[in-house]
């Protein structure tokens, strides 16, 4: 899809830019609503955090940052609010005294056998009746557009 433009302007409606960051948006809000409509004082950020920490817990969090591509002061603010919510800990490095690694506490670690099977199921619904065709080609494409504009 080419960008139209009418003289100096552009309709912003087309601009792939626009496109992928109104539905990450609408995503982010539906996730949030559905998270506390089923009880989960957690948003999607914090959501994404927890979700790397379930894969691998231990890790610094310029780590984390680099995972969910955020910046490091905004992953502070997500550890920090986990880390009230009693869902993460950080212990403090025993090689680097300067640096702190993130660890699940047992409720950390137990909410992912209630929240990953809601998330995945509500993921689904999103999903349905989008062929599998389609969602290879749109990551395919999206993937492209990742690597392309670093």
């Amino acid at each position: 899809m080419k960008l139209s433009h009418h003289g100096t302007s552009f309709r912003h409606e087309e601009y792939i830019g626009f496109l992928i960051n109104r539905t990450a948006w609408r995503l982010r809000m539906h996730f949030q609503h559905f998270m506390k409509d089923n009880g989960c004082d957690i948003t999607p950020e914090q959501g994404f955090i927890l979700d790397r920490l379930w894969q691998k817990e231990g890790v610094y969090q310029t780590q984390l940052a680099n995972a969910t591509y955020k910046d490091k002061a905004n992953v502070t603010r997500l550890v920090d609010a986990l880390v009230k919510k009693g869902l993460v800990i950080r212990q403090m490095d025993a090689e680097d005294r300067r640096r702190f690694r993130i660890y699940l506490t047992d409720e950390g670690k137990a909410l992912k056998a209630t929240l990953l099977p809601l998330l995945v199921s509500e993921h689904e619904k999103i999903l349905a009746n989008i062929s599998e065709e389609d969602l290879a080609s749109c990551s395919r494409v999206l993937s492209m557009i990742c690597d392309r504009a670093k």
